[in-house]
């Protein structure tokens, strides 16, 4: 199971990456862009569609794709109790480049 604190030590160990709030929830940000949001039980990555539905499709029991109004696509939420964070640092590394992308 990957924990907030294991999240916290990769992404704030970035470049120019701070922690806010979103919707009361702890949240990663370049700027003020978003690229990690962490729940209870899932952590809510901004990730290509492509990507995230490949492992929602590969592995549903770890990952899901999370759409606003069942159209507009979010970003890919991983369930943290059937994750290690082994699994998610790669994820949390693409997260943080994807979103210093689409910055620009």
């Amino acid at each position: 199971m990957v924990t907030l604190e294991q999240i916290r030590a990769v992404a704030l160990n970035l470049p120019a990456v701070t922690e806010d709030l979103h919707f009361r929830l702890p949240t990663f940000k370049i700027g003020d862009k978003g690229f990690i949001t962490v729940q209870n039980n899932a952590a809510i990555m901004a990730l290509p569609e492509e990507l995230s539905k490949a492992l929602s499709n590969d592995e549903p029991d770890k990952f899901e794709l999370v759409r606003r109004n069942k159209k507009h696509f979010v970003g890919l939420k991983a369930r943290l109790q059937n994750t290690s964070i082994i699994e998610l640092k790669p994820l949390i590394l693409q997260a943080y480049e994807y979103r210093k992308l689409k910055k620009k």
